[in-house]
């Protein structure tokens, strides 16, 4: 049996407020254009940790450290990836400093999770959270989900 892909994403909070990234447009990319939680694929033998802090760096120039990460949540596997297991970490911030588009992030947003709506992704019947002008939907909407409803305590 081949082994499963890993990826690690964080959930990075100050208070009741998140940071967000918008993915560059990219063609071999099926989540290219969409607002995540920044994270990506685990490489070689790296720790789901080690993974979280080299993705959060590349994808928005913040240094994380180990004692900045709370929790690791549960597995999720997107539905177009089956093979795929995204661990979400949850990550205390003291601020967002430095915090800087890298390459393959369009652009960061910091939102209030408290100031969230829910409604559905474009024109589908998909659910998603609504901050303003970002929809967040399919696995980020799955993550942040679960995070609010079973491990959030503002």
């Amino acid at each position: 049996m081949i082994p499963a892909e890993k990826a690690s994403v964080g959930i990075l909070l100050h208070g009741t407020q998140c940071l967000l990234v918008r993915r560059r447009e990219y063609p071999r990319d099926p989540w290219s254009g969409n607002i995540a939680l920044p994270g990506g694929h685990s490489e070689d033998s790296e720790s789901s940790v080690e993974t979280l802090i080299r993705e959060v760096r590349e994808e928005t120039n913040i240094r994380i450290s180990r004692d900045q990460v709370q929790k690791q949540l549960v597995g999720f596997t997107p539905n177009s990836r089956p093979r795929l297991v995204v661990y979400p970490f949850v990550v205390q911030m003291e601020n967002y400093d430095g915090a800087s588009p890298g390459p393959e992030i369009q652009e960061i947003r910091i939102v209030d999770l408290n100031q969230r709506k829910t409604g559905n992704y474009s024109n589908t019947n998909l659910p998603a959270f609504i901050f303003g002008d970002l929809v967040v939907w399919g696995l980020t909407y799955r993550i942040l989900r679960y995070f609010i409803q079973s491990e959030w305590n503002p």
